[in-house]
């Protein structure tokens, strides 16, 4: 297990220079409540993180929906 599958809620993170894919790690930990099955298992294809929560890009469909 990694040294980010449980992370330390008492950590400063902002003093702490995190690369890019541990910083979205992070906060999807945050977002499932430390629930690692969870990232994988995510659902919320909306969110601007979700192609990369696994640590590398994942393709889907593009939403029509959503202008940039």
């Amino acid at each position: 297990m990694s040294n980010l599958a449980k992370h330390d809620m008492n950590v400063d993170y902002s003093k702490i220079r995190l690369s890019r894919s541990k910083a979205i790690r992070l906060k999807c930990l945050d977002c499932t409540c430390n629930q690692t099955s969870e990232i994988t298992n995510c659902d919320i294809k909306y969110c601007p993180l979700w192609r990369y929560r696994t640590g590398k890009e994942e393709q889907d469909e593009l939403n029509p929906y959503c202008a940039f």
